[in-house]
C-alpha cells in the first residue's frame, strides 16, 4: 500500500493530496488546521507563493492545488499555466477577487482551472462551512468520494456502542401474519 493509501476492511481507500498555495499566513494555517487528522485528504504542502509550490512539486505530488490568483513573485495566473503545462493536478482557486474580478476568474478557468472558491464568501468564524464547500469542491474535481467527519457526542457514542454489541436475533422472512396479526387473522 503507497503512501496516498490504506486499507480499512479489506478495501483500499485513497488519500488525496493537496497544495496550498496563498501568501496569507492566516489562511495557509486555517487550511491546514482544516484538514489536519482528515482521513482521506492531506495537506502535502502549503506555498506562499508559486515558485515555492513548483520548488517542491516533486516532492508534493499534488493531485490538487487551492490556488490564490494575487500573489507576489510568480502571480496564480503564471502558477496555472505551469501547473497545467506540466501535470494533471485539478486546481481550484481560491481568492479574494473570485467575484468581484470575475473577468480575471472566468480567464483562469479557460486557462484550464477546474473550480474556484470566493474567500469573501465566508467568516473568519465559520470554518466548518469552508471546510464543508472545500472537501464538496475537492470531491467533484477528483470524482473521489469523500466522507464528511461524523461529529459524535460522549453520550451518544456510549448509547451507539451498546446498540452496536446487541446482537438482534434472526427472524425468517414469511409472509404468515404474526402477534396480535395473527390472532385477529385466526378468527376470519
Amino acid at each position: 500500500v503507497s503512501n496516498r493509501a490504506w486499507r480499512i476492511g479489506g478495501l483500499r481507500v485513497i488519500k488525496i493530496r493537496l497544495a496550498l498555495v496563498d501568501d496569507s499566513i492566516f489562511v495557509r494555517k486555517s487550511i491546514t488546521r482544516l484538514f489536519t487528522g482528515h482521513d482521506q485528504i492531506e495537506l502535502v504542502g502549503a506555498a506562499t507563493c508559486g515558485e515555492e509550490l513548483l520548488a517542491n512539486w516533486s516532492l508534493w505530488n499534488p493531485e490538487v492545488v487551492l490556488l490564490d490568483l494575487f500573489m507576489p513573485g510568480m502571480g496564480g495566473m503564471q502558477t496555472l499555466d505551469r501547473i497545467v503545462a506540466m501535470s494533471t493536478a485539478r486546481v481550484i482557486l481560491f481568492s479574494t477577487h473570485s467575484s468581484k474580478d470575475a473577468a480575471i476568474t472566468l480567464e483562469a478557468l479557460e486557462r484550464g482551472a477546474a473550480d474556484y472558491i470566493d474567500k469573501q464568501q465566508f467568516s473568519v468564524a465559520d470554518f466548518e462551512r469552508l471546510r464543508s464547500v472545500l472537501i464538496e469542491k475537492i470531491r467533484a474535481v477528483t470524482g473521489h468520494k469523500i466522507d464528511y467527519p461524523k461529529v459524535v457526542f460522549p453520550r451518544r457514542r456510549r448509547a451507539a456502542a451498546a446498540t452496536e454489541t446487541k446482537e438482534l436475533p434472526e427472524r425468517e422472512a414469511t409472509l404468515e401474519p404474526r402477534g396480535r396479526v395473527a390472532e385477529a387473522a385466526a378468527g376470519c
